[in-house]
């Protein structure tokens, strides 16, 4: 009964472990996308403030443009 016991553990450790994927090759893959994503994210918000700021800085140029700031 004992070693019937073992077999059975040995299958569930044998079944288990093969239909588990390697995820340790798709790691570095799924990394670079996210940082990837993220750096986009990053130069898409970046570009939007500055283009505030300079709206708001320029502005005043266009409206009064014989006056000193």
């Amino acid at each position: 009964m004992a070693s019937n016991l073992n077999s059975m553990n040995d299958q569930s450790r044998i079944s288990a472990t093969s239909t588990t994927p390697d995820t340790s090759v798709n790691a570095p893959a799924e990394l670079s996308a996210v940082v990837d994503e993220l750096l986009n994210s990053l130069s898409n918000k970046f570009a939007g403030v500055s283009s505030e700021i300079f709206a708001k800085s320029i502005v005043p140029f266009l409206v009064h443009p014989n006056k000193i700031y």
